[in-house]
């Protein structure tokens, strides 16, 4: 690891601003932040730090879903710290680079973009940058059905985070085991990774962490049938991510998903349909199609509900393409098996 130029006061107080305004969930306003401090940074000839900044801000712009300006960052970036011969720095851009393409649905892409960013990582020996990475490909690992490989990804990067004492990253990796042994049904452990995830995101002022935790354990409490948890949850994190701290981010498509199929499932189906095509609007313009193609299955669901036949088949059919390109298995077998019965039901 390279050392860096320590910072300016100015420049300082900025970062520590747009941090926290980003654990806030208010990102727009953490990229100004970010693109001042860039600009202040202008002329002092540290490639570094250059790089490093318009890292956050493509960050931030990732979390706004503007997924071109993001990659237009990203580009230069890897520009800016290939000249400064950052190879950490590049590593960082690569890994950003594999989140919009893992939130496009570019699965194959994503993984090629975390594997070549974390033989980089490991050569420069930036352990933090190798454990992040571990955790992104566990996340694919997750998406695709192959749970013993995210569990082992997971508790790697777990590990990694408390050995080298860092303690924001772990209330995110918590809740990824949290929605892991959602998959799995194993609802204790579950439970536990989600409170765990809870205490750290609170510990850490990261109120993004929490809403977005928050809505994972009201995904858990919709399989397992508790609806009126998961719709108090939901309405939670709604209420914080629309009004209230106005904490926005990928959650809020999240809760208003789970409250529609919470309605759906007690029987208020317009609700739900409002519920869910919300959910839709927000997913398609985050570009997050894991979030699309988990919507059209609810919607198709719903849409079966009413006897809307030529929806449910318009729904699932869009589902089952997205879910094919995702190569997320379980989800294709689910909804291959919705579609032989709604041929079987129209046939007969």
């Amino acid at each position: 690891m390279n050392p860096e130029r320590p910072v300016v006061p100015f420049v300082a107080a900025l970062l520590r601003d747009a941090e926290e305004s980003e654990s806030l969930g208010h990102w727009r306003i953490a990229r100004e932040q970010h693109e001042q401090a860039l600009r202040e940074l202008t002329g002092q000839g540290d490639p570094r730090m250059a790089a490093r900044q318009i890292r956050r801000v493509a960050r931030c712009l990732i979390e706004e879903g503007d997924m071109e300006s993001a990659l237009d960052a990203l580009q230069l970036a890897r520009t800016v710290a290939a000249i400064g011969n950052d190879q950490a720095g590049i590593a960082h851009a690569i890994n950003l680079e594999g989140i919009v393409a893992q939130q496009r649905g570019k699965v194959a892409e994503a993984e090629e973009l975390y594997r070549r960013a974390r033989t980089i990582a490991w050569t420069a020996r930036e352990l933090l940058l190798v454990a992040m990475l571990d955790q992104n490909l566990g996340t694919i690992a997750n998406i695709r059905g192959d749970h013993a490989e995210a569990r082992l990804r997971y508790e790697a990067s777990l590990a990694a985070y408390r050995t080298l004492g860092m303690r924001r990253p772990v209330g995110p990796l918590l809740n990824n085991l949290g929605m892991l042994h959602t998959d799995l049904a194993e609802w204790r452990d579950a439970e536990r990774y989600f409170s765990a995830a809870l205490r750290e995101a609170s510990a850490c002022g990261d109120l993004a962490g929490q809403l977005r935790t928050e809505a994972n354990r009201a995904e858990m409490y919709v399989t397992r049938r508790r609806f009126r948890k998961a719709k108090r949850l939901s309405r939670r994190v709604l209420a914080l991510g629309l009004s209230g701290a106005k904490c926005e981010g990928s959650w809020v498509a999240e809760a208003y998903k789970h409250l529609g199929v919470a309605y759906r499932e007690t029987g208020a189906l317009e609700r739900a349909e409002d519920c869910l095509t919300q959910s839709l609007r927000l997913a398609e313009q985050r570009e997050d199609v894991l979030l699309v193609a988990e919507t059209l299955r609810e919607l198709g669901d719903l849409h079966h509900r009413k006897g809307q036949y030529r929806e449910t088949l318009s729904n699932l059919s869009r589902a089952h393409e997205l879910f094919s390109h995702l190569t997320a298995r379980r989800d294709v077998s689910e909804v291959d098996a919705r579609l032989r019965q709604l041929e079987q039901q129209v046939v007969s």
